[in-house]
């Protein structure tokens, strides 16, 4: 699979080949090497020395080409802003860039050498690159693979290599596919350890508080349980205290120092009964740190955001005695507002705020989990009164029941928010123009439907807390009255009650946001492999072996859950046509057929809205990980698509990348699939080569995006991933909801916004070809007679963090467009009149943006963060007293400042509304 070349290449650097069994050749500067197999850019090249053949670091040497030398490693990072990646993908049909004109060229294809051309303008020759890339080889010998695997780390000049990283590919063979998928993966398992931390050290300071208490009640052994409770109270302080100052960052090492410190630090929780649970905690956090030690992860401190400044107060919410009026020098003071005034002032400012249902919902909830637990705890006291002295347990005893009840209703709603389909229904029921919809569309507003995520995440924290009171007041009262407890409550309860805790600490530190993202595998594994034993332990917590309340809360819940886990499961056996797969860069494509989960609704609407997601699991790859990926596709298109960027080398979306690929030719970017033989041959393929579905859908599910329909004026906002319900619904508007619109239609203005970091550009060309032909259409329909005047349509795009952007110019040959671009979106061959720039032209703009607003047509390109105040104060001026729907996907410090502004301009007694949405995974 490497490109093989005869050229000769200089040494720049020494190099010595201090590893035994490797087959590799020392260099000294000067060494003229002759390459044998060309390798990526700035990796391992294969060449011969004195006779003998090994590998060598390109990045120690300068190219020599028709007598010249051409510094080509050194251009792989470069002043251009073109990404490491792009000359990185050694797959067939992959845009490589070649080291001395800087073409893209397609590796195992018969492309010329001008069918991609990217000039790149330099005032000098190219610094040095900073990087750490890992090399890869494949090698295919009647029919088993073998991968050899070299670091080779340069930081300002090229350093010496680390080592090799040998690993065995785990293959799997059926019929003439032998895929190997498994590459060594950059884990980040030390940010799970962090969080495992810090929340072992909450668990220390109430445990070591416990054990203080048991330690004045205890004659034989109370100094001990005294000093054990304030070392582990201490040891909490100082975990909390090293993990902030510490904890976020972690150096390439496999010595597990922070391992073997907790391991020494936790010994003495073991000497308490209240504290074994957090010796055993800590146990597993130093665990987690050795693993993390074990792959040599390195973790880099993440950058703090500034905090956005507070919104302005608005003029109906002054303080008291403000001063109205000034008549004759006097000022006249107006009066304090009664209660009542209060209250109506309060109301009118949620409402601004688009808080009202929201707030009620959670005063509801907070009723009743305050209802629950004085109930347990008046009740607990009234049957403990009843019962003889001797039996009696302590007056700290109630309040552990009551915390016990309000975990008990806790733990039977948390699977009501993730029952996607149920919500799904309701939904989009709600978001219909019929006399249902608009009732459940009032339902809705009191529960945020949309914010189901939210309250799974509110209800795990009151669980949290509601486990740690449990357990702190339980101890106490078996420290006053030992034997009656254990009379009254059994065993049982203290080892499932220990197993549950130890549930709740796994699943709650896997499942922050900082894990989600830097590696979802854990945060999937945690929750579908431990949740179901965390409700078996909750179901026998009880003094008989079973919790005697504990499955009258859980009855409906549980059937509500069973009933989704069913439709799940039916709807992924569903068959899922796999028509197409387009390769561009670090992104792919994959098409699929309308029908199994993509089928026309019975009514005849559409399958899916705009925005909506879908989870896709591929067999081949894991039975159990489930990945959600919003629908790029129009509701309208005849195929549904989906555009998945590539994460590191050995993610889940990097190995279906490499499966699909391996379905198809050798050459070109597009995979077309077919299936069956001869005259019974059709579009689409099912099943794959190892016997097994190719892929699973569970979906589609609902998202705010969907609502866009219900509104004449939205605002469409996406940043970074987030930016595919953005693609999604401009297609929407543009090519179906204004193209086939007869009278009023739904949404009439459109504005989008896409924010986009400068080093993210290359992956989002297929964006670039979406937006351009968007403003072909609109410009085609605006040509038409009868096309509405006042229609708007914007699209503004924000490139942030650039630094050291040069002018690029940009040529692609016909063969390479969609490999390139991507695919054409509208695809019907009507002669239109075209917007005033091509694909390249924004492009080029992208990769260097001006510091001042760049115009074309009505795509605006920004250099920096959006000034989000100055766009809603035009939009407000476009359209006074009219209410704008907003929809957002993406990074939570926008999502901030948009909440922020939707409230400041939103005024109820003007009827001016901004309606944000807010997409949740």
């Amino acid at each position: 699979t490497l490109e093989s070349r005869v050229m000769r290449v200089r040494a720049d650097f020494d190099f010595k080949d201090d590893e035994d069994g490797v087959d590799m050749i020392s260099l000294k500067k000067g060494d003229i090497i002759e390459v044998i197999e060309k390798g990526e850019e700035g990796g391992w090249w294969r060449g011969r020395l004195n006779g003998k053949e090994g590998y060598f670091p390109i990045s120690y040497c300068t190219v020599i080409k028709d007598g010249r030398e051409s510094p080509s490693a050194h251009l792989n990072v470069n002043a251009s802003g073109l990404e490491t990646s792009f000359s990185a993908d050694t797959r067939p049909g992959a845009l490589r860039r070649d080291s001395k004109t800087s073409l893209l060229k397609s590796n195992g294809s018969a492309y010329s050498q001008n069918d991609v051309k990217i000039t790149v303008n330099r005032g000098g020759p190219p610094a040095l690159p900073e990087y750490n890339t890992s090399k890869i080889k494949i090698l295919k010998m009647k029919g088993k693979l073998k991968k050899r695997v070299r670091i080779a780390e340069t930081k300002g000049a090229p350093s010496r290599k680390t080592g090799e990283k040998q690993a065995l590919l785990k293959r799997r063979k059926s019929g003439f596919l032998a895929l190997d998928t498994t590459v060594k993966v950059p884990t980040q398992f030390f940010v799970w350890a962090h969080n495992m931390a810090l929340i072992s050290a909450a668990y220390c300071i109430i445990l070591g508080f416990s054990a203080l208490i048991w330690g004045g009640l205890e004659d034989k052994w109370g100094l001990m349980y005294g000093i054990i409770g304030t070392y582990v109270v201490c040891l909490g302080v100082y975990i909390i205290l090293f993990e902030k100052v510490f904890g976020a960052e972690r150096l390439p090492s496999a010595i597990p120092k922070r391992g073997f410190m907790y391991f020494i630090l936790g010994f003495p929780c073991y000497f308490t009964y209240p504290t074994v649970l957090c010796g055993i905690i800590i146990y597993i956090t130093a665990v987690v740190h050795c693993v993390s030690a074990f792959y040599e992860e390195e973790i880099k401190k993440p950058r703090k955001r500034k905090k956005a400044k507070a919104a302005p107060v608005n003029q109906d919410r002054r303080g008291s005695n403000a001063v109205i009026a000034v008549r004759d020098g006097i000022e006249l003071v107006e009066p304090d507002p009664t209660c009542c005034q209060r209250l109506s002032a309060w109301i009118t400012f949620q409402q601004n705020s688009n808080k009202l249902g929201t707030k009620i919902f959670l005063l509801v909830y907070l009723i009743l989990n305050v209802f629950f637990f004085a109930y347990a705890v008046v009740l607990w006291f009234a049957l403990n009164s009843e019962l003889e002295e001797r039996d009696q347990i302590s007056a700290v005893g109630p309040f552990a029941k009551g915390f016990g009840w309000t975990l008990d209703f806790n733990c039977s709603i948390i699977l009501i928010p993730v029952c996607r389909n149920l919500l799904s229904i309701i939904y989009d029921w709600s978001s219909s123009q019929s006399c249902l919809g608009r009732c459940l569309g009032v339902i809705v507003t009191f529960i945020p439907v949309d914010k189901n995520i939210a309250f799974h995440k509110l209800i795990a924290v009151v669980m949290s807390g509601c486990a740690a009171g449990h357990m702190f007041f339980h101890f106490i009262n078996y420290a006053l009255r030992p034997d009656q407890t254990i009379r009254l409550f059994g065993i049982i309860p203290w080892y499932s009650g220990g197993l549950i805790v130890l549930c709740i600490f796994l699943i709650f530190s896997g499942a922050q946001l900082t894990v989600r993202r830097k590696q979802f595998e854990i945060f999937w594994y945690t929750h579908i492999f431990v949740f179901p034993l965390f409700f078996i332990l909750i179901l026998i917590h009880g003094k008989p072996g079973y919790n005697p309340n504990f499955w009258k809360w859980f009855a409906l819940p549980a059937l509500l859950y069973a009933t989704e886990r069913y439709v799940t499961v039916k709807r992924a056996r569903k068959e899922v046509v796999l028509l197409s797969c387009n390769l561009m860069q670090n992104v792919f494509t994959i098409e699929l057929e309308k029908s199994g989960p993509f089928a026309m609704k019975p009514d005849g609407r559409q399958p899916y809205s705009e925005g909506q997601y879908c989870f896709i699991n591929c067999p081949h790859i894991s039975r159990f990980e489930w990945h959600p990926f919003t629908i790029s596709s129009a509701p309208y298109d005849k195929t549904v698509s989906f555009h998945i960027r590539k994460s590191v080398p050995g993610s889940w979306t990097d190995q279906l990348s490499t499966y699909l690929t391996a379905l198809g030719p050798k050459t070109g970017s597009r995979i077309v699939l077919h299936r069956g033989a001869g005259g019974a041959r059709k579009m689409g393929k099912i099943v794959g080569p190892d016997g097994l579905q190719l892929l699973k859908i569970d979906g589609p599910h609902s998202a705010p995006t969907q609502h866009i329909s219900k509104y004449k004026q939205v605002m469409v906002v996406g940043a970074g991933i987030g930016v595919t319900p953005v693609a999604s619904s401009c297609k929407s508007v543009v090519f179906h909801k204004w193209r086939t619109a007869v009278g009023e239609v739904f949404p009439h203005n459109a504005y989008f916004y896409w924010v986009c970091s400068h080093r993210d550009v290359d992956s989002f060309r297929w964006l670039v070809r979406l937006i351009k032909e968007c403003q072909d259409e609109v410009t085609h329909q605006r040509s038409m007679a009868g096309a509405p005047a006042d229609r708007r349509f914007e699209f503004h795009i924000y490139i942030t963090s650039v630094r050291g952007a040069q002018p690029v110019e940009v040529r692609v040959a016909p063969e390479d467009d969609e490999a390139f671009w991507g695919r054409h979106v509208d695809k019907t061959g009507v002669e239109k009149k075209k917007g005033p720039f091509d694909e390249a032209k924004l492009y080029s703009i992208m990769k260097c943006p001006p510091t001042d607003i760049t115009q074309l047509g009505d795509i605006y390109v920004h250099k920096g963060r959006p000034n989000w105040k100055a766009e809603f104060t035009r939009v407000k001026q476009y359209h006074p007293r009219q209410t704008v729907g907003i929809a957002f996907c993406g990074n939570p410090f926008i999502a901030k400042d948009l909440r922020r502004y939707s409230v400041e301009f939103t005024d109820v007694t003007q009827q001016q509304m901004f309606r944000l949405h807010l997409e949740n995974f």
